[in-house]
């Protein structure tokens, strides 16, 4: 080949199908393999310079498609922007991407100082994968429509494609993409340009495979083949397209060069996949927003780099010379499979038969498999990866030993000092508002009522010694409101049942001197009921796992004087009476012994004597400061729809005994794992697409944490430092975590959780080998907004609940750094994914 050859090849791929044509076409393949031509040998690819070239760039491309990704640093499904203009102060100016090659990035960076070459390595994958699958489709259905024309010349089906090639050939394929493309919505990604890019391109293919149809028809071995008895079809399949295929084979290469130049066109002309996501540079930065690509891909980085192709030409030649190389390679691959097949040609009949179907269909869902485990997926799973479970240990051993970290108590103050330390270590930027600037503190008022000497509850014999002791915030705690306050009972129980529920009459109840023992179905007023009747006090089957103290005095029912202790015990307390009066709970439950009866109730003495104390200080107004981190989002499209991570650092802190509770696992272990997603965040140089708001919220122990409200009032949001600040946010999904370190072999999502999310956050655990459970847990939520927010809650089931035994030294490293692994792998999706969800 002459150098003037191989440029107009280069330069020409569309070069005329008929000048590629064999000077045997009016032979069949078998007469042509007769004609005393040479077999297929090694040296027919060894000695054919063009195939040698083309071969060995495929090669290199082919490696960049599967493993290219794996061997850059910087990775742009992850990272929008790498490097932000700053000012150096030694060289007194102002370091502004984007950056001409050098050492460091030797083709240079982009405007947003991401590394070109990185950027190029992972556009080869969506160019050229969506390039061929083009190319099939444009060959595959021209080939069909082609055959059929020419197979039945002059007939209606024949009319039908000449008239609808005439229509796509009228109007200049650059445009009529353009129009389909944008009609189609860019946004939608590559099926988009797929469909498009093969509507407008299959009518070059089915005239050249038209035209052939029409000579081969008539040729003898197709009279003798149909003289057989053979049907149209038969000698269509098996004697007239083989001898198109060949060539069929060469046009397919060449075809692949016009769709990457294509490609390349409608890049530079802003077209690219995906469309990209619209950036605002703030109040002072550019009036309109700017474009940034969504998928890393060629023709996006030519539309990126085209205003600078002037100040920064790197911009533009380094996507061009990807393109270059590449259409050079088919191209000239392309020729030297021409030369083998006029040399040495072989039987391509094989690419008929039926067993095609099944190669065709493995090698779409192996490049589709290829697509989606090695795209954005293994960068999320690869950035997910980078949780460091023994920085998140090292949070818990942090936090477990500021003494319980108590709302109110120091401990809780030095956690929050804690965590303000990590935000601005890991450079979070403030997430809570005030009226003339931004914190980190959200803080709420609220008042509380702590003992002032050790909450006791005792089982005691009839000399009133100590039969069994029960520890506090363990097997019991203290309620507060109404009636129910400081007070000392020393008597005798009376089960007191309900048949009718809160419309039971009171009217004939003697509990005068005895310790009421109720179910947690009982009116929230019966300690009310139960000192107007003279009892001493008041115990209440907890319904759940928690006995926690209620601490927190409600406005609207506070604190009256007299007042009695009302306890709601686990459990174990209620195990324990049983085992001393004999009894079993249906025998109790069902009041067959009960020793009164009224409307709606009745009531069963038992012979147990409780002791009950509570002495608590007067009301006190205390202030919890919550902690909001924020990470602003950049995608103008997206940006508002903030995602909030919660979880909640304070415990149950120091009882007047000195008692303390660690409160390792239960809100120690989930601020970690949010600690640590910050630092990940800020390592990993993740740019999320949608906002996201870090909630350590410091009432978790109370009734009332007042979360909910927060998240929903927009207004809160306001003064967030955003890129975006036109926008005002609104809280669009909420993850809330706890129970991170410790617990059984499965995580726990609440079944009320948002389907979307369980989704993404069950393959989230199954990627890293997690199994996830629905089934009911022994610690509920404590944030009720799935029915206004989008929710998940994720725990590991089976924990232990148990506050003396949840320290440092009972969470499992490895629980911390799956949960953790997990939760990062499902909110990098989440923050990444323009159209979550769809």
């Amino acid at each position: 080949m002459t150098i003037k050859e191989a440029l107009r090849l280069i330069l020409n791929p569309r070069a005329k199908y008929a000048d590629r044509a064999t000077a045997v076409a009016d032979l069949s393949l078998e007469d042509q393999l007769d004609t005393g031509r040479p077999r297929l040998r090694l040296y027919h690819f060894t000695r054919n310079g063009p195939f040698m070239i083309g071969f060995i760039i495929s090669l290199i491309l082919i490696f960049l498609v599967l493993f290219g990704p794996l061997v850059v640093e910087h990775d742009p499904n992850i990272t929008a922007q790498t490097i932000i203009p700053y000012y150096d102060a030694e060289l007194k100016e102002m370091i502004s991407p984007p950056f001409l090659p050098s050492a460091d990035h030797w083709l240079g960076t982009d405007r947003w100082g991401n590394d070109m070459w990185s950027l190029i390595v992972h556009g080869a994958r969506v160019t050229l994968v969506i390039g061929l699958y083009i190319t099939l489709v444009r060959v595959v259905l021209g080939m069909i429509l082609g055959s059929l024309a020419g197979w039945q010349e002059g007939q209606w089906l024949d009319r039908f494609v000449m008239g609808s090639i005439n229509i796509i050939s009228s109007v200049p394929i650059l445009i009529s993409s353009m129009v389909l493309i944008l009609a189609l919505n860019i946004d939608k990604g590559m099926g988009v340009f797929l469909i498009a890019l093969s509507v407008v391109g299959w009518t070059e293919v089915a005239q050249y495979v038209r035209g052939e149809l029409l000579v081969i028809k008539h040729l003898g071995y197709i009279e003798s083949a149909e003289a057989v008895g053979l049907s149209q079809r038969q000698v269509l399949v098996r004697h007239a397209l083989p001898n198109v295929l060949p060539q069929l084979l060469v046009i397919t290469f060449l075809e692949m060069g016009a769709v990457l130049i294509l490609l390349a066109e409608l890049g530079f002309l802003g077209i690219f996949i995906g469309g990209g996501s619209r950036f605002s540079m703030g109040d002072f930065g550019a009036p309109n927003p700017i474009t940034l690509i969504d998928v890393p891909e060629w023709g996006a980085l030519v539309a990126q780099g085209a205003p600078f192709l002037r100040s920064y030409p790197h911009l533009v030649l380094a996507p061009a010379m990807a393109f270059f190389i590449a259409i050079a390679g088919v191209n000239t691959f392309s020729e030297g499979l021409r030369r083998v097949l006029e040399r040495a040609p072989f039987s391509t009949a094989f690419l008929l038969k039926k067993r095609m179907v099944l190669v065709v269909a493995l090698f779409v869902f192996l490049t589709a498999l290829v697509m989606d485990y090695t795209g954005t997926r293994l960068s999320y799973a690869r950035t997910a990866a980078t949780f460091d479970g023994a920085m998140a240990q090292e949070h818990v051993n942090t936090l477990a030993d500021m003494a319980g970290r108590g709302v109110g108590q120091q401990g809780s103050l030095d956690a929050a000092d804690y965590i303000e330390e990590r935000f601005r270590e890991y450079e979070v930027d403030r997430g809570s508002a005030l009226p003339l600037s931004t914190t980190y503190r959200h803080v709420i008022t609220t008042t509380i009522s702590r003992p002032v000497t050790q909450p006791t509850l005792a089982i005691v014999d009839e000399q009133g010694q100590v039969v069994r002791a029960f520890q506090h915030q363990q097997a019991f705690g203290y309620m507060l409101g109404g009636r129910a306050g400081s007070g000392t009972a020393l008597a005798d129980l009376v089960y007191v049942g309900l048949t009718g529920g809160p419309t039971a009459v009171y009217d004939d109840l003697y509990v005068r001197n005895k310790i009421v023992l109720i179910n947690d179905s009982a009116p929230a007023d019966f300690a009310t009921e139960a000192m107007r009747r003279g009892a001493q006090g008041v115990i209440r089957l907890s319904a759940s796992s928690s006995v926690r103290s209620q601490l927190q005095v409600d406005g609207a029912n506070p604190l009256q004087v007299p007042s009695l202790p009302v306890f709601r015990v686990s459990t174990a307390v209620a195990d324990a009476i049983l085992q001393a009066n004999n009894l079993t709970w249906e025998q109790l439950t069902s009041g067959t012994n009960a020793t009164q009866r009224g409307e709606g109730w009745f009531a069963q003495s038992l012979p147990t004597q409780m002791q009950l104390s509570l002495t608590l200080n007067a009301p006190q107004v205390i202030e919890i400061p919550n902690m909001i981190g924020f990470l602003p989002g950049y995608d103008v499209d997206v940006v508002y729809q903030m995602v909030a991570v919660v979880a909640h650092y304070d415990g149950l802190g120091i009882d007047p005994d000195g008692t303390i509770y660690p409160a390792a696992n239960h809100n120690g272990s989930a601020t970690a794992v949010l600690l640590e997603i910050a630092r990940l965040f800020d390592a990993q140089n993740v740019d999320p697409r949608r906002s996201v708001l870090l909630v350590i919220w410091g009432g978790g122990t109370l009734d009332d944490p007042e979360i909910q409200p927060y998240l929903e009032d927009r207004d809160n949001f306001r003064r967030l430092a955003a890129k975006v600040p036109a926008l005002l946010h609104k809280t669009e999904y909420i993850i809330q975590l706890d129970l991170a370190g410790a617990g059984g072999e499965a995580i726990w999502i609440d079944p009320a959780s948002d389907p979307i999310l369980r989704d993404t956050f069950t393959t989230a655990f199954k990627e890293i080998d997690v199994p996830t459970t629905d089934q009911p847990a022994n610690h509920p939520p404590t944030l009720a907004t799935a029915a206004t927010i989008p929710t998940i809650y994720l725990q590991w089931a089976d924990a232990n609940l148990d506050p003396l035994t949840d320290t440092a030294e009972a969470i499992d490293p490895a629980k911390l750094q799956q949960m953790g692994q997990g939760v990062a792998r499902g909110l990098v999706e989440l923050v990444r994914e323009k159209f979550y969800g769809d």
